[in-house]
């Protein structure tokens, strides 16, 4: 409890549900309960971004200097915050009609997480949130998005250069948090 308290993990939860009650509420009123994937991915992003501040202790001497291994913690959390957004945002798609296919989802969320453990191993804790903001904004300049490795986050489900950018995005960003941590700690 004490590490969930100090990682933030509450405000994260609490910013995650208020942006998927924005969304559904936006859903219902403006989209007549059609949900697209532009708006998810938006969710998705803003999930992985709302535990940016998370990923690093209120002491990092203390994350140092701890007796128990970190790099099975660090991997924890971010397999978990991914766990978290998934299940926010599967839930959401499936409230919701048409329902955004599982696969887009689940590659989303692995992906924007590695890209905020990455975000946070090469920028800091604090502005690990840049990394996955930008692979958002990629996808949302126009031409951009039927460019395979720019647009991974809005390409079908099944395209192989998405499924290999957000493979490597989670590999590097989970290794890199979990071997070497925040950077300037």
């Amino acid at each position: 409890m004490l590490y969930a308290r100090s990682r933030r993990f509450v405000m994260s939860v609490l910013v995650l549900l208020l942006g998927a009650l924005v969304l559904y509420c936006g859903a219902n009123w403006w989209w007549d309960g059609r949900l697209s994937l532009r708006p998810l991915a938006v969710l998705m992003t803003l999930g992985a971004a709302s535990a940016a501040t998370g990923l690093v202790g209120p002491d990092p001497g203390l994350d140092r200097t701890a007796a128990l291994s970190w790099p099975h913690r660090r991997a924890a959390h971010l397999l978990g915050l991914a766990g978290l957004v998934l299940a926010v945002s599967l839930g959401l798609s499936h409230v919701l009609v048409p329902a955004v296919p599982g696969q887009v989802i689940i590659r989303d969320t692995l992906g924007l997480t590695g890209l905020l453990g990455l975000g946070a191993t090469l920028f800091g804790g604090p502005l690990s949130w840049c990394l996955p903001f930008a692979a958002l904004m990629l996808a949302y300049v126009p031409g951009l998005q039927q460019v395979p490795i720019a647009g991974w986050l809005v390409q079908p489900w099944d395209h192989p250069s998405a499924i290999v950018t957000a493979a490597a995005a989670m590999v590097l960003g989970i290794v890199g948090y979990s071997v070497f941590g925040v950077r300037g700690s």
